[in-house]
């Protein structure tokens, strides 16, 4: 008599790819009509009671041509996702009524800094 034969082994459960964590950002600034580039410094914090860390991010660069329709003092952020070349500025969330489905703007291209 044969033995019986083996039984399939389950497929193991694949391990979730954490979200990317590479995405680049600037805050644009504009000032008399000429627009900065401050790019985003992700500082270590203390630990609580230790000694600050040095942080020294990189100087604002100029960022031309400034995005339409931007007025002087304001500001906005321009973000580079990861893998990709582009840069946009991402739409605000839109403020929907209670139980309505909203449909935001996309987002806009913009130069990358």
């Amino acid at each position: 008599m044969n033995p019986p034969p083996p039984q399939p082994q389950p497929a193991p459960t694949p391990t979730p790819t954490p979200a990317p964590q590479a995405n680049r950002e600037w805050r644009i600034t504009k000032d008399k009509g000429a627009c900065l580039a401050f790019a985003a410094a992700n500082c270590p914090a203390a630990p609580p009671g230790g000694p600050v860390a040095t942080c020294n991010p990189p100087p604002p660069q100029k960022y031309a041509p400034c995005p339409d329709g931007m007025a002087d003092g304001a500001t906005l952020i321009v973000t580079q996702l990861q893998g990709q070349g582009d840069c946009f500025v991402m739409p605000e969330p839109p403020k929907c009524p209670p139980n309505a489905a909203c449909n935001p703007p996309p987002p806009r291209k913009v130069t990358c800094p």
